[in-house]
């Protein structure tokens, strides 16, 4: 299984990105950490990615989630594809840097 991550226009002119599932690369990561995994996780480790690596941005961006699934919205196409959720994905020590850095708020 992949990171299912999609995005989407909507008619007011905003992008949403949805975030589906882990790989089990990442679902044996947050296990390993005790975290449930869904998109109360997600949501907090993007928020963190965010916070770390891009903080002016931080206000254009509306996180949500579900149980199982996670949302941004943003005006900026381009800052959604910035937002280093694959490079978390694909960089596990980065990843762990978000899981840190979010302390507390990730679930």
């Amino acid at each position: 299984m992949i990171t299912k991550i999609s995005i989407s226009q909507y008619p007011d002119g905003r992008y949403c990105l949805d975030l589906i599932d882990a790989d089990e690369q990442t679902q044996a990561l947050f296990e390993s950490r005790e975290l449930q995994g869904g998109g109360y996780t997600w949501e907090g480790i993007v928020r963190s990615l965010i916070e770390m690596r891009m903080p002016e941005a931080l206000p254009q961006f509306s996180i949500g989630a579900e149980a199982d699934n996670m949302h941004v919205y943003c005006p900026s196409r381009e800052l959604l594809e910035d937002a280093l959720i694959r490079a978390a994905i694909d960089d596990q020590q980065l990843m762990i840097s978000a899981i840190e850095h979010g302390g507390e708020e990730i679930e």
